[in-house]
């Protein structure tokens, strides 16, 4: 298999709609508010094994609608704009009007929806002050949470029944309440879908590189429909392999030294990440 057909092939395995279906159970809540790039892609997963009641999504502008039934808000990104306002507005409506919530929410959801706890304004102006300052996107998220009616749990403290969310992870592993400043996290039961080593791991499996750990911080799995242009690395990424009972970090050109082809991408889609994959000469 060529490079083109392993990079395809592995979009096709790990795009939203495909991987969020194995997470659904019968039991979760049939309203559903859907959050961030891959919005429209993860409801449409859900809808295609469960049954939907009504579903909101607000999703950043110019992203992949859904083709299920649902109220749609498209809001500003990176920058928040009136659009992103009022789609906070209608969620908190949405969410008011209804008991038990299945929360679907992917990267970008900080600035597509917003409800501020002070002015508009001032908020828009602090987010893109925060953007332009070269902050990690951990410091940002925890100042938009000061300033935000449902960033950092807020919005599953509204809940009146039972909160269920999945995440579509576009920051570092295991740091869900990051995943659209957390609107749900803490305060629902949360469960990962993707995070930022599924797209290589799924690379390495179908070259048959079981053993390939990705080791580096940012970035994840994203959708097929937007991830078909490779970008340069903005900086070289770590790979860790593990040898028997040892694992050890190569970097690229360590891994030329060896032999090996490394071919390194960064493609641009609902998630920025980096993508490593190894085949042998």
């Amino acid at each position: 298999m060529d490079l083109k057909a392993i990079y395809l092939t592995t979009l096709a395995r790990c795009a939203p709609d495909v991987l969020v279906r194995a997470h659904v159970t019968r039991d979760m809540p049939r309203n559903v508010v859907a959050i961030g790039k891959c919005a429209g892609a993860l409801l449409d997963g859900v809808a295609a094994v469960h049954e939907i009641d009504d579903a909101f999504v607000a999703i950043p502008e110019g992203y992949r609608l859904p083709a299920t039934r649902a109220q749609v808000h498209a809001g500003g990104h990176p920058h928040m704009t009136r659009a992103s306002f009022d789609a906070g507005r209608a969620l908190l409506a949405f969410v008011d009007a209804h008991e038990d919530i299945l929360f679907l929410v992917s990267g970008g959801g900080s600035a597509c929806v917003e409800v501020p706890l002070v002015d508009e304004a001032t908020v828009a102006n602090a987010n893109a002050k925060w953007i332009a300052s070269g902050m990690s996107i951990g410091e940002i998220n925890a100042r938009r949470r000061t300033m935000s009616a449902i960033k950092g749990g807020k919005l599953a403290a509204r809940v009146r029944g039972r909160a269920v969310t999945l995440v579509y992870s576009d920051v570092s592993t295991g740091a869900l309440h990051d995943v659209a400043s957390g609107p749900t996290v803490p305060g629902s039961e949360a469960v990962l879908v993707a995070d930022n080593t599924t797209l290589v791991r799924a690379a390495a499996q179908i070259i048959g590189e079981t053993n390939v750990i990705p080791s580096w911080g940012k970035g994840a799995c994203a959708n097929v429909e937007e991830m078909t242009t490779p970008h340069p690395p903005s900086a070289p990424s770590p790979l860790t392999r593990g040898e028997g009972s040892r694992s050890s970090s190569l970097s690229p050109r360590q891994l030329h030294r060896r032999g090996e082809r490394v071919a390194e991408g960064r493609v641009r889609g609902d998630l920025a990440i980096s993508v490593v994959m190894v085949t042998h000469e």
